[in-house]
């Protein structure tokens, strides 16, 4: 039964095929194979369908980091060094490191009586001695290591020695003589303002000097 169908329904293919003329053909062609390629289209693109690609991981992290800055300290580097005077250094410095800030070592330096990997703390005066050269005694204490603080108070300019003198910031051997020609030229000093009438020191270098030295 189901057999006859199927060939009724060829023959009349057939005869409905007879009948169009070949303009009906084309169309009907065209459309069978539109219809094919949309079909074909479609599963093409349901089994195509491309997976979602990860980010890739950023090459810097662009998460602001919070900078932990190291208290610093000032010290007071004198002695046998380019550059004597105040300067700042991180926390947990040497002495090495103080004498480097300080433009290095005097070609007369004493380096087997320094310790160089002595720590330095805040405020600390680091003196470094010439070859020949005592530890210079501050008034108010014995003479300091090479290494740590050692300024027991201001220097007085009436009893300075010309070695205690060279300690003090931006004074060297000239205007340490230069203080100590003045003082037995025309006195004692009466204030420290007296330095500026020394040759060598300046508003700026005295300002340097206040709190270091005094006049008793």
């Amino acid at each position: 039964m189901i057999e006859d169908q199927v060939e009724a329904a060829r023959e009349w293919l057939r005869a409905a095929v007879a009948r169009c003329s070949p303009r009906v053909l084309v169309v009907i062609g065209m459309t069978v194979l539109l219809v094919l390629a949309t079909i074909l289209w479609t599963v093409m693109s349901g089994t195509g369908t491309a997976s979602p690609v990860e980010s890739a991981p950023p090459l810097f992290d662009s998460t602001p980091t919070t900078a932990t800055t190291a208290p610093a300290v000032t010290v007071h580097v004198a002695g046998a060094v380019r550059a004597p005077g105040l300067y700042r250094l991180g926390s947990g410095s040497r002495v090495a490191d103080a004498i480097a800030a300080a433009g290095g070592v005097a070609e007369d330096v004493d380096i087997e009586r320094v310790n160089l990997a002595a720590p330095i703390a805040d405020g600390q005066r680091v003196f470094i001695t010439r070859r020949g050269q005592p530890q210079p005694e501050l008034p108010g204490g014995p003479a300091p290591d090479p290494s740590s603080a050692g300024s027991a108070g201001p220097l007085d300019l009436n009893t300075a020695t010309e070695v205690q003198l060279e300690a003090l910031p931006g004074v060297g051997p000239s205007t340490a003589a230069a203080i100590i020609e003045q003082r037995r030229r025309v006195g004692r000093f009466r204030s420290v303002e007296d330095l500026l009438e020394v040759r060598g020191i300046g508003s700026a270098r005295l300002d340097q000097l206040r709190g270091l030295v005094t006049v008793g």
